[in-house]
């Protein structure tokens, strides 16, 4: 007994009170509704959203090396099965891939009683439009010089609907040299496609199109730095006067090598 009360003071001295660090993996969802979701990887049940979904209770919590599952339960005994991934915005459920809902990772966090924390989170409280690089395809002009040819996603979580998004960019590669666009292709563009048929992006919603192209092979792209949204090429319904354009864009890169910044 005595070494049972030695240990325990022991512990109390190396593992004060609040030492002990709850941890979380955040996403961000969009579809019909915008969801901040929360996971406590110390719970098998919890609520994943207490301030837009105060109600909202799952369980089955379980964490892998690639992303979250969990479990919706209903009145009748039926239930939902659900997976969440790190490196990619699809959402399962029951194994099959939703349409018109998607969840990126935005953060681990760590906190403690000390209210400490160590994060990358990005605010989705506040309006804002996911600009993701997703893919990329290797070219050749008509002299057989290389370019590459960028993929991006816009996902809008504005003010309203986006008509128009143009950012001016400027690139360089892993040597640190500046790289020129091909073609006048400077800009990542909310409608980049000449044949897109799509014109406006509503809340929620997501469009993906090919728009900036850089003179190199792809694989030595290193940083693409977004600099600047002019007002003629900001299109945003309900958009506040004072709001810069590119304030609202949160950057996400997919592709391993290559940064997506602001300068």
């Amino acid at each position: 007994m005595k070494f049972i009360q030695i240990l325990i003071a022991l512990i109390s001295l190396i593992f004060p009170a609040g030492v002990f660090a709850e941890e979380f993996d955040e996403f961000i969802c969009s579809g019909s509704e915008v969801l901040n979701l929360s996971f406590n990887k110390s719970l098998s049940e919890q609520y994943p959203d207490p301030v837009n979904s105060p109600n909202w209770y799952v369980r089955d919590v379980e964490f892998y090396e690639d992303g979250v599952s969990f479990s919706n339960y209903y009145d009748d005994g039926s239930k939902d099965v659900f997976d969440l991934f790190y490196f990619d915005t699809k959402v399962l459920k029951n194994g099959e891939t939703m349409t018109g809902f998607e969840c990126m990772y935005a953060s681990s966090t760590s906190t403690n009683n000390t209210d400490t924390t160590s994060s990358t989170k990005i605010d989705s409280s506040k309006p804002h439009i996911l600009v993701e690089l997703i893919s990329y395809e290797d070219k050749k002009d008509y002299e057989e010089k290389p370019y590459c040819e960028m993929e991006f996603t816009f996902t809008n979580n504005s003010f309203g609907t986006l008509y128009q998004m143009n950012i001016e960019t400027e690139s360089f590669d892993d040597r640190g040299d500046k790289l020129d666009d091909y073609a006048f292709n400077s800009k990542i563009k909310a409608f980049g496609d000449f044949w897109s048929m799509e014109e406006e992006i509503k809340i929620g919603n997501s469009a993906t199109s090919k728009s900036l192209s850089l003179k190199t092979k792809c694989q030595y792209v290193k940083d693409i730095y977004m600099t600047e949204v002019k007002d003629k090429y900001c299109n945003i319904r309900m958009l506040p006067e004072e709001i810069n354009c590119l304030d609202l864009v949160v950057p996400n890169s997919k592709i391993d090598h290559i940064n997506l910044l602001f300068r």
